[in-house]
């Protein structure tokens, strides 16, 4: 399952990133030029508007990086200016000297949080992960309780397949802000796509109750409980037919899986137990295992949400 986050600017009061469907990227400025082409009489109301917003947006976008280049002028020695600037030529997708502008600020303040925090922004816009994993940690590192850091960070191992890793980072999240909708939303995505239907409702429920009007968290919610009780029907035709044949090894992983997808942990364990005695090198069944019985002593140790 793909990811989706919130649109984001590198400022300095740049808000999450949610994660749910698709990747989206801040939209480049798009050439207006082939207007010229087209006699202004046969534009559409909406389509004038648009072209309007465009260049105003463009206009606004230079007088940003104007005023940027100013203030680094007037202040060649302030770290702040120099991040004001990176940000300036991010908003305009100059991404090489948003980097250069970014690296001097640190040059002059090597514990400067934002830097880090926009360096690893333009790094994995341009799709450079380990470079943005890099200097989300370096935020990270100066300071614990950046959230939005936090959150990118998991995205970013989300988007690679490292998705236990974006679990770990929600969590931390959520140790720091225990009413943040959007990394229980992002918990939610995360174990849908590990099959964990009922680790996924257990987050879009909370994520809801943080942001009812969610509709987004709201769809993909439907859509876990759907599987989930398309899982559940297939659990007493599998366990008849194991009832008929106890030595089927496929059948019984089968029921375990489900047990374990839809929120029977302790069944899955058994089933597992019994697979493993059956089959001793079963390495996938001593695994899973494994796994529940800590998921299991970390649930008894775990106050509720």
């Amino acid at each position: 399952m793909a990811v989706v986050k919130r649109n984001q600017n590198s400022d300095n009061n740049s808000p999450k990133k949610a994660i749910v469907s698709k990747i989206s990227k801040t939209t480049p400025i798009k050439s207006v030029n082939s207007q010229k082409q087209i006699k202004s009489t046969t534009l559409s109301k909406s389509t004038k508007n648009k072209i309007n917003r465009t260049l105003l947006n463009k206009s606004h976008l230079d007088i940003e990086l104007e005023n940027a280049k100013n203030k680094v002028k007037e202040n060649p020695n302030d770290p702040f200016y120099h991040n004001l600037l990176g940000v300036a030529y991010k908003n305009k997708l100059m991404y090489i000297q948003a980097i250069k502008a970014y690296e001097k600020a640190l040059e002059l303040d090597s514990n400067f949080v934002l830097a880090y925090y926009n360096l690893a922004i333009v790094y994995k816009e341009q799709s450079k992960n380990e470079k943005a994993i890099e200097y989300y940690k370096k935020a990270i590192s100066l300071n614990p309780n950046f959230t939005s850091a936090l959150i990118n960070l998991g995205n970013v191992y989300y988007s690679i397949g490292k998705i236990d890793l974006a679990i770990e980072c929600y969590k931390k999240v959520i140790e720091i802000d225990p009413m943040d909708a959007i990394s229980y939303k992002n918990l939610g995505v995360a174990y849908l796509a590990l099959g964990r239907l009922d680790k996924s409702l257990i987050y879009f429920e909370e994520a809801i109750r943080y942001e009812p009007s969610d509709q987004e968290t709201q769809k993909f919610m439907g859509m876990a409980h759907r599987k989930r009780r398309k899982l559940r029907s297939k659990i007493k035709d599998i366990y008849e037919a194991i009832k008929s044949d106890p030595g089927n090894l496929n059948l019984r992983n089968e029921l375990a899986l489900i047990y374990f997808q839809t929120g029977f942990i302790k069944n899955s364990l058994e089933e597992y137990k019994v697979i493993l005695k059956m089959n001793p090198k079963d390495i996938n069944a001593r695994e899973k295992i494994s796994l529940i019985e800590k998921e299991i002593e970390e649930e008894n140790h775990k106050e509720p949400l």
